[in-house]
C-alpha cells in the first residue's frame, strides 16, 4: 500500500502524477459537469449529473475497480487513450503538495492499483470517452454517457454489477440495526441509477 506520505512509483511512465494546477485548470472543470457536488463534496445520493445518464452499482469493492473491468475499458479504449485517477475528497498541505491527481496507462492495472491503494473516495474516469467510476469503502458508481459503454462494464463486472445484491446488503443492516430498505437513504441513489419504476421494483421485493 501506498502510505500518506509516499508516491506511486512512476519511473516507468505508465502512471504520470499530475499537479494541482493541472487539476484546477482541466480536472475540475470537467468532474463539475458530471458529478453532483455540493461545495466540493460528493453527494452519493445522485453522484452524477444528466451528463451521464447510463449508471450502475458495484458492488462489493472498496476504492478501486476489479481488473476485468479495467481490463475492459482498456480493451474499448483508443491507442494510447489515457485514464485518470483522482481523490474525491481534496486535502491540503501547508508545508508540500499532496499528490491527490495521476494519469494512468490504460493498458496497466498493477499501477492502477498502486496508486488507488490510499483509501480515500475516488473517481477513475476518461475525459475522452466520456465516462467515470466513483469509488468509496464499499461499492462504487459508474456513470457515462454511452449506454454501448455502460453495457460492457457490467458484462466484465459479472454479478458485481447485479443491483440485487446491493440491495441485499443494505437489508441486512438495516435488519441489524432497525430499518427497512425503504427508509435507507439508499433507496435515492437506487433511483437514481436504476430509474424510479425499476428500483421500487427492487426494493418492493426486498420489503
Amino acid at each position: 500500500m501506498v502510505g500518506w506520505g509516499e508516491q506511486p512509483r512512476h519511473g516507468t511512465q505508465l502512471i504520470k502524477p499530475l499537479t494541482a494546477k493541472y487539476y484546477e485548470a482541466n480536472l475540475e472543470p470537467w468532474l463539475s459537469r458530471v458529478l453532483n457536488r455540493d461545495d466540493g463534496q460528493l453527494d452519493w445520493r445522485r453522484p452524477f449529473t444528466e451528463a451521464f445518464p447510463h449508471r450502475a452499482i458495484l458492488f462489493p469493492v472498496a476504492f478501486d475497480i476489479p481488473e476485468q473491468v479495467f481490463a475492459n475499458l482498456s480493451k474499448a479504449s483508443a491507442k494510447d487513450e489515457e485514464f485518470v485517477l483522482s481523490w474525491l475528497d481534496r486535502f491540503f498541505s501547508e508545508s508540500e503538495p499532496i499528490q491527490m491527481d495521476w494519469s494512468l496507462s490504460s493498458a496497466d492495472y498493477e499501477e492502477y492499483r498502486r496508486a488507488a491503494s490510499v483509501p480515500v473516495d475516488q473517481a477513475l474516469y476518461s475525459l475522452s470517452a466520456n465516462w467515470a467510476i466513483v469509488l468509496t469503502d464499499e461499492y462504487g458508481v459508474v456513470g457515462t454517457a454511452s449506454p454501448l459503454t455502460l453495457a460492457a462494464i457490467e458484462e466484465a463486472a459479472g454479478q458485481l454489477a447485479d443491483p440485487w445484491q446491493f440491495i441485499l446488503e443494505v437489508k441486512s443492516v438495516g435488519m441489524r440495526e432497525g430499518f427497512a430498505v425503504s427508509e435507507s437513504w439508499t433507496t435515492e441513489l437506487l433511483k437514481h441509477v436504476l430509474g424510479p419504476t425499476r428500483a421500487a421494483e427492487l426494493i418492493h421485493e426486498a420489503s
